[in-house]
């Protein structure tokens, strides 16, 4: 697992998010970071909420209103919104509620597709994307070996814009 610098295990394994403290406020031999427990032993869980986290304390001290606040505004400001969202994501992941209507769909459709394209592959001797693609370099009047470098980045290429040219509805 990759391990972000704000993230930190406790010596009970469990995970924390430390935020470092603006560099002007460092100078005050106060504590430099503000760390929220994040309640959890799972490094996945723990790497999902981080990210999260560093993405919301990012936003808030940068803000032009915090620049004129002491150590001790920042630091509270800072770790009550962290405990708000780290609240409000962990009530999401308990409820299942990590992706949108909108985004359960797209993944639906993306798996439709998926399906679609195993079933044309099936019932053909040669797969779709080779009689697509060997129509395409026929049109542009390109001739790759099939088994070369070049045929293999096309190949790819043509995978991956495949979902963007074809929907299911």
């Amino acid at each position: 697992m990759q391990n972000p610098t704000h993230l930190i295990l406790s010596e009970h394994n469990i995970y924390h998010f430390r935020w470092p403290m603006p560099l002007h406020l460092m100078l005050d031999g106060k504590r430099r970071y503000v760390k929220v427990s994040l309640k959890t032993r799972e490094p996945k869980e723990a790497l999902y909420l981080s990210k999260i986290l560093s993405y919301h304390a990012h936003n808030v001290t940068i803000q032009t209103w915090a620049r004129g606040m002491n150590h001790q505004q920042i630091r509270a400001i800072v770790l009550e919104y962290c405990q708000r969202v780290l609240e409000k994501k962990k009530r999401q992941i308990l409820e299942g509620e990590l992706l949108s209507p909108t985004q359960i769909a797209d993944y639906q459709r993306t798996i439709d597709y998926a399906e679609l394209i195993d079933e044309l592959d099936e019932e053909s001797a040669t797969p779709l994307y080779q009689s697509s693609i060997a129509t395409m370099m026929k049109e542009a009047q390109v001739d790759v070996p099939e088994h070369s470098a070049d045929y293999e980045r096309i190949r790819k290429a043509y995978m991956a814009a495949m979902p963007v040219h074809y929907s299911i509805a």
